[in-house]
């Protein structure tokens, strides 16, 4: 039976912005170090609820809530399985030492690869993961064209990988984002690539508002757009829109994401416009600097595009935790097919939907946002030496 424990009394003064419902391990400790921690609002208390399988949640609510209505949306959370475990991104790889790059013959590689008669190299990476998906038992099984969200770690930041959502998942995934406390979202798809009726504009306030989300609403406030430079191969010129979306909940802490939508990014092709790619890199880790906190990233179906700005992403993480601490980057090697695989251990359709024909754009468009995100790493040592 799940049991509901009131493990504090009436809290004192001051106030509190955040306590997120978590799962414990070793429940007493955290929850004595978190109370030294915080100090909830006149009223309060923190309530404890342990499921069946014996995890425990903890959440601060009102004084004056029902304890039946609290033990009724922390099971609901649980038995949707909306909250995990909160982890840090995974450290452990596969290996694929042959295709190990150093960072400071990065900006080579990149122009050699730009070259037709080099196409056959990019094909024979493909190859290469491919032969070993067809090997690994290990891999998830796809049982349908467009997976749900799933999380993915990878060593210096998590991710929630997602196609976009249809109508029958938009509540799903955006409740996915809250329990997370995801703060940044990314769609990077057209409309025109799948009907408009059933994968909706999920941050626009008319969708949000007719949602069920379990008591939260979110209201919706679109700040800039940012345009891009280049043209896609259909002559229109891609932006970015950011949209604040601002979550309120009657028993839960409030909760902020920021929207990121990358317009006319064609469907099964490389960003037109490398640069506004990077704009897009700096804004999700300005809006989202920890790693341990996952970023939401949605395309068409949650493959190429997904791909591209995850895996780029990650690279990036790495690439940066490296220098803030000091490191010499140009010696730091990346391994990029290595990193694509450890994702799609996770999530098969990156494995298995990728095709010879399209994975020399994705490969190398990662490898050209990496490089010019390292020489921008370098100039600003550069013109800002240590002393």
């Amino acid at each position: 039976m799940s049991t509901l424990t009131e493990i504090s009394s009436t809290f004192s003064n001051s106030s509190l912005s955040v306590f997120d419902a978590f799962s414990l391990s070793n429940a007493q400790d955290r929850v004595t170090a978190s109370l030294s921690q915080i100090d909830p609002p006149p009223g309060s208390r923190l309530v404890e609820w342990t499921g069946e399988d014996g995890r425990r949640f903890y959440q601060v609510m009102p004084y004056d809530c029902p304890v039946e209505r609290v033990a009724e949306r922390l099971r609901e959370l649980f038995d949707r399985m909306v909250l995990e475990q909160p982890t840090e991104p995974s450290q452990a790889l596969d290996s694929f030492p042959e295709f190990e790059i150093r960072l400071s013959d990065l900006p080579t590689i990149v122009e050699g690869l730009r070259l037709p008669e080099n196409r056959t190299a990019l094909e024979r990476v493909w190859a290469t993961i491919k032969q070993r998906a067809r090997r690994d038992t290990s891999l998830p099984v796809r049982k349908e064209a467009n997976q749900p969200a799933t999380f993915v770690q990878t060593p210096k930041q998590n991710f929630i990988f997602a196609p976009v959502p249809k109508n029958s998942r938009v509540a799903a995934y955006i409740q996915k984002c809250l329990a997370q406390r995801v703060r940044v979202l990314v769609s990077v798809h057209e409309f025109r690539d799948a009907d408009k009726s059933e994968s909706p504009k999920f941050w626009d306030q008319t969708v949000l508002s007719s949602l069920d989300l379990g008591g939260w609403k979110i209201e919706a406030h679109e700040i800039k757009t940012i345009p891009g430079s280049k043209k896609n191969i259909r002559g229109e010129i891609p932006s970015i829109v950011v949209t604040s979306l601002n979550a309120t909940h009657p028993y839960l802490p409030p909760h902020t994401m920021t929207h990121l939508y990358i317009t006319r990014w064609v469907d099964r092709s490389a960003a037109s416009d490398e640069t506004l790619l990077l704009t897009l890199h700096e804004l999700m880790q300005s809006l989202s600097p920890y790693g341990r906190d996952p970023i939401a990233i949605n395309c068409g179906a949650g493959r190429y595009r997904t791909l591209i700005t995850g895996v780029s992403y990650a690279l990036r993480r790495q690439i940066y935790e490296t220098w803030i601490h000091g490191g010499n980057i140009r010696n730091m090697v990346i391994n990029v097919p290595e990193l694509i695989y450890h994702i799609g251990q996770q999530r098969d359709l990156t494995l298995r939907s990728i095709t010879k024909e399209k994975f020399p754009l994705c490969y190398h468009q990662i490898l050209s946002v990496t490089s010019a995100y390292v020489q921008s790493l370098l100039s600003a040592t550069c013109a800002n030496p240590s002393p």
